[in-house]
């Protein structure tokens, strides 16, 4: 599973005994509470039992957390093939909280038509992002964001 920064994840595991009886069942969080999401990477969450004679059983689930995105522009809105795209955009936490950072690097990876799944260049706009990272604008907190000059050039008519 994945969630993005913040976001509220309840925890909710049972622990079940045929023989015995449960005699302890303990999660890396409590059921009802809160699974720990205030920072990105991937995590492992553990539930572990014990029967009344001291049989074990251990169940994990892998879960990532990382940044929303949050745009700065209209993806609905044509553009004419040819002219350059500028894509601004932000990294925010599930509340919206701007989280965009220098330190913090946005690569373009890919662009595909969405009609028909074609996949094509992704190509920067003048040597504007020529290692296709986007480019952290403003200074730190409400204005930070990153942006991205793609170029429309080649592009046939369709949704990108």
């Amino acid at each position: 599973s994945s969630y993005v920064l913040g976001s509220s994840v309840v925890a909710s595991y049972s622990c079940t005994d045929g023989g015995a009886g449960v005699a302890s069942c303990v999660g890396t969080s409590p059921t009802g509470a809160g699974i720990p999401t205030s920072a990105a990477g991937h995590f492992t969450f553990r539930v572990t039992a014990a029967d009344a004679v001291s049989n074990t059983a251990e169940a994990t689930v892998a879960y990532d957390v990382g940044y929303g995105v949050c745009l700065d522009y209209d993806p609905g809105r044509a553009r004419q093939a040819g002219s350059t795209l500028p894509i601004k955009l932000r990294l925010c936490d599930a509340r919206g909280t701007n989280l965009s950072s220098a330190s913090v690097t946005v690569t373009a990876t890919s662009i595909f038509r969405v009609s028909d799944n074609a996949p094509g260049p992704l190509e920067d706009s003048g040597q504007a992002n020529p290692d296709l990272n986007f480019r952290h604008v403003g200074d730190s907190g409400a204005s930070a964001a990153y942006l991205f000059n793609l170029s429309l050039k080649g592009l046939t008519t369709g949704t990108w």
